[in-house]
């Protein structure tokens, strides 16, 4: 006869999904399926622009991708591509080199 301890440790065992499935089969060496990818998960954004503002910023990805075509090229880019690579340029400006390219923009 099982006692009362064995019994609810039984239930929990059966409760806790990922231990009944890890319980059910030997972990292999090489899994099979998706790798899980360790990464940032991109959050969308809300920027304020005018209608002109607008079609100033979607018009640079569409130039770009077009030189790129007429370049024999297989350029992809959109609107979040082009800012974010627009960012992470930035981001690894010294500081000197980041206030004379934004300065340039302002003239």
């Amino acid at each position: 006869m099982l006692s009362r301890a064995k019994l609810k440790e039984q239930e929990n065992k059966i409760k806790d999904a990922s231990s009944f499935v890890d319980g059910a089969e030997p972990k292999t060496s090489n899994p099979v399926g998706r790798p899980k990818i360790i990464a940032e998960k991109k959050q969308p954004v809300t920027m304020s622009l005018t209608k002109t503002e607008v079609g100033y910023l979607d018009s640079i990805p569409k130039r770009l991708n077009a030189i790129s075509y007429s370049k024999g090229d297989e350029l992809s880019l959109d609107r979040s591509n082009f800012i974010r690579s627009i960012a992470i340029m930035a981001q690894e400006f010294s500081d000197e080199e980041l206030y004379e390219w934004f300065s340039m923009l302002h003239k």
